[in-house]
């Protein structure tokens, strides 16, 4: 099969059961010796040689999710935390040395509304203010890309050989594939 004809990197893979054939991305294997810390490192200076670096100085906190505890509610409309649940959980990230308290899709008034849900968790500046001075952390947020529309700049799709955005639909989404390596 020609590699014009496999799909994009990241993109799902492609199964034609008629003709049982199976299309993938390009995948690499790195020989390396040693424990994973090793194979950190020989990932590391891979990405490093096809070009994937980080501007210096580059330092991102380490974040506490709090989704993996109090759950997601995924679309499906189930409650929300509350401001208890989260100070619970900015106290257990406290407790755990991050640096930054992440909010998944819980935040915003509905899920990728990207409006902070002021009703149930009080003003924003406030929220900050206390992860701040109680926790020691800072607020990081769950933005979601606007998948749903090509109103955003044009560049930032995925297209097809005919040029035409690649579409993707799933049970919660409909929209555009979004193209990571575009500078848009």
């Amino acid at each position: 099969m020609p590699i014009s004809d496999l799909p994009a990197p990241g993109m799902p893979v492609a199964i034609d059961g008629a003709n049982r054939i199976f299309r993938f991305g390009t995948t690499s294997i790195l020989p390396f010796e040693g424990g994973w810390e090793d194979g950190h490192r020989a990932y590391g200076a891979y990405l490093r040689d096809k070009g994937h670096v980080v501007p210096k100085g580059f330092n991102p906190p380490v974040h506490w999710n709090e989704l993996f505890n109090l759950g997601w509610r995924g679309g499906n409309n189930a409650p929300l935390q509350e401001l208890p649940d989260l100070w619970r959980e900015a106290d257990f990230a406290k407790q755990m040395g991050v640096e930054a308290f992440y909010l998944d899709p819980v935040w915003d008034i509905f899920e990728g509304a990207t409006i902070w849900d002021e009703a149930r968790l009080g003003p924003l500046p406030e929220f900050v203010s206390r992860l701040r001075d109680e926790y020691g952390l800072s607020l990081s947020l769950h933005l979601m890309m606007h998948t749903r529309s090509a109103e955003e700049h044009p560049e930032i799709y995925r297209r097809g050989p005919d040029g035409e955005i690649a579409m993707w639909d799933s049970r919660f989404y409909t929209g555009g594939h979004i193209c990571g390596g575009s500078k848009a």
